[in-house]
């Protein structure tokens, strides 16, 4: 973040990806912040400004910024490892803390799911933590990632058949040939306008 970017962010206030906290002294409530961002759509804390915007600044030595750290990586179950940093502001030191939304959410702080909604952190229900575990444990995380530069062209048959008849080696009728993905695969890319990750969660 450079000065401009620091206040235009500072300008247009707390919001859904933006949090102010005046001081490391808040580290509960920063730590609950992070674990909030992770597990929405990501977003960043600055501190050393009030609510209101006001730039009070934040006494910041090397210990100031690892022993954050320290707080956030212990207190945040999976562990988080957002990017912190000192930034001088109108000759102020600000911390900057960006987190971006995770792939191995729903995580907890202090025991408890955080979820952002607008500018405040909310307590997530019991029910929101459980589908988020859900799509975590049945293919969310890093596969969910989608591959953008990637073609129906670049799925391996020979890949594709060894994975299906190995999740089930010993019940033949979930055995796929050669034949059966080559038409799969030209059903998919000549139907459908969709990437490749798709075919693969259909294929499984």
């Amino acid at each position: 973040m450079n000065t401009l970017a620091i206040k235009e962010a500072i300008e247009s206030g707390e919001s859904d990806v933006l949090e102010f906290k005046k001081s490391t002294s808040e580290w509960r409530e920063i730590i609950q912040s992070v674990c909030a961002f992770a597990n929405s759509s990501g977003g960043t804390v600055i501190i050393g400004v009030k609510d209101n915007g006001d730039v009070i600044g934040q006494h910041v030595e090397d210990d100031t910024l690892k022993s954050l750290v320290n707080d956030i990586t212990l207190n945040i179950e999976p562990k988080v490892f957002p990017s912190v940093r000192k930034l001088i502001f109108n000759d102020k030191a600000l911390i900057c803390i960006n987190m971006e939304e995770s792939p191995l959410k729903p995580h907890v702080a202090f025991g408890r799911f955080f979820l952002r909604i607008g500018p405040t952190n909310q307590r997530g229900s019991q029910e929101e933590y459980n589908i988020a575990l859900s799509q975590r444990l049945n293919g969310y995380g890093f596969d969910h990632l989608l591959h953008e530069s990637a073609t129906i062209d670049d799925i391996d048959l020979d890949c594709v058949v060894a994975g299906v008849s190995s999740c089930h080696p010993s019940q033949n009728e979930y055995r796929i040939s050669n034949k059966e993905c080559r038409m799969m695969k030209y059903l998919f890319s000549s139907t459908f306008d969709i990437p490749c990750s798709a075919v693969r969660y259909s294929l499984f």
